[in-house]
């Protein structure tokens, strides 16, 4: 779920949403894979000449892509599982 600021009440940007999702103060992070993906998510951002950079797609790069899913970002629909019968 997207985190908003308490002041704005405006999402919270979705890189830093995902590292608050993964990353505890005083327990660091969730795993060794959280931590290279928000290193590479980092350099991303970072190198990229563009002024405004659209997380979704840094996230997508870095994170990967799965079925009806966008991992940082969200659902991408309904999802419709075949009936096992």
């Amino acid at each position: 779920m997207i985190q908003r600021n308490l002041k704005t009440r405006q999402p919270q940007p979705l890189i830093d949403n995902w590292c608050d999702l993964h990353f505890r103060q005083g327990k660091g992070w969730a795993n060794d894979v959280a931590e290279a993906a928000y290193t590479q998510v980092s350099e991303c951002g970072s190198s990229s000449s563009i002024g405004n950079v659209d997380e979704i797609v840094i996230l997508e790069n870095v994170l990967g892509d799965r079925r009806a899913h966008r991992p940082g970002v969200e659902l991408k629909g309904p999802v419709y599982f075949a009936d096992s019968n």
